[in-house]
């Protein structure tokens, strides 16, 4: 019989267990890690143990994009920055009035 048919599943779903919930599972994904570099995993770990890793390659490749995301947005903001100073510089004053900028 399945651990959440004993009650455990509801324990989890609630909010103020999941901090503990969290820590066990870190807690866990340690252990593994090191029972499967000597080929030591549970077999009623397996099936939990490749979907975490599953689980944490989804998580990290997420944060990789979001990265790439952030600092390809920074990079454009810069660039688009040192054209507009770079605009500027070559307009005179009356152009840059004319264009309603301040210089």
């Amino acid at each position: 019989m399945p651990c959440s048919d004993g009650g455990y599943h509801e324990m989890i779903e609630n909010s103020n267990n999941r901090k503990e919930v969290n820590e066990l599972t870190k807690f866990l994904c340690h252990a593994c890690s090191i029972l499967e570099s000597n080929s030591l995993v549970p077999k009623e770990l397996e099936i939990w143990w490749e979907e975490h890793k599953e689980e944490d390659r989804q998580r990290l490749e997420k944060e990789r994009l979001e990265r790439i995301r952030k600092e390809n947005e920074i990079s454009e903001k810069q660039y688009l920055a040192s054209v507009k100073a770079r605009l500027m510089n070559q307009l005179s004053p009356d152009e840059l009035k004319a264009l309603g900028i301040k210089s």
